[in-house]
């Protein structure tokens, strides 16, 4: 009868070690997985210096001075042109550009007049030499666009592969920005 009672006692025993083992390997098995999301948190909000200048809001000058600030963002002219220097990634404001297309023009209709004396092929040429900064905001703008989208696949394929380890998706993003090239690093970060 002693052996029988020391028997269900070993069994007993055993079944409580084997279950204490389980629940503590789960309770293990859980906090990896919680470590792992908390690592992959902390490391999406990690900055690095680059990254301080990087807002959510965007602040546009469209000139240095208040004043003309103030009056040229009440006038909302050119809101394409806007768009497009923002999308040429060009550091540039709105009046820069018309500046640039302005000087740009004067001195080739001056320079062409002062060579011919005829106003209305001077006023042409000064009217193709004003269109040349803008022309050139509008090649940059291609050429950004283009290196986007060849590097998009690759940059797709290495963002599934994080989330296939078992990243987050916001994990993904950040090591897709810390990966890849410009112009597609800045545009995920």
């Amino acid at each position: 009868m002693l052996v029988i009672a020391g028997l269900v006692f070993l069994v007993v025993f055993a079944v409580v070690m084997l279950l204490a083992a389980a629940s503590g390997s789960l309770a293990r098995q859980q906090q990896k997985q919680l470590l792992e999301r908390l690592e992959s948190v902390t490391m999406a909000q990690r900055r690095r210096p680059e990254d301080e200048g990087l807002s959510l809001l965007r602040v546009e000058m469209l000139s240095s001075v208040p004043a003309l600030n103030r009056w040229l963002a009440q006038l909302d002219w050119f809101p394409n042109w806007r768009r497009v220097l923002q999308q040429s990634n060009l550091n540039w404001t709105l009046t820069g550009l018309l500046m640039k297309c302005l000087a740009a023009g004067a001195a080739a209709a001056a320079g062409v007049y002062w060579r011919t004396r005829v106003w209305p092929f001077a006023l042409a040429m000064g009217a193709v030499a004003g269109s040349l900064p803008y022309l050139y905001v509008l090649w940059m703008r291609a050429r950004r666009f283009n290196a986007f989208e060849a590097k998009l696949p690759e940059t797709l394929e290495l963002m599934v592969r994080t989330l296939r380890a078992g990243y987050g998706l916001m994990s993904s993003v950040e090591m897709a920005a810390r990966e890849m090239p410009e112009p597609i690093a800045g545009e995920l970060r």
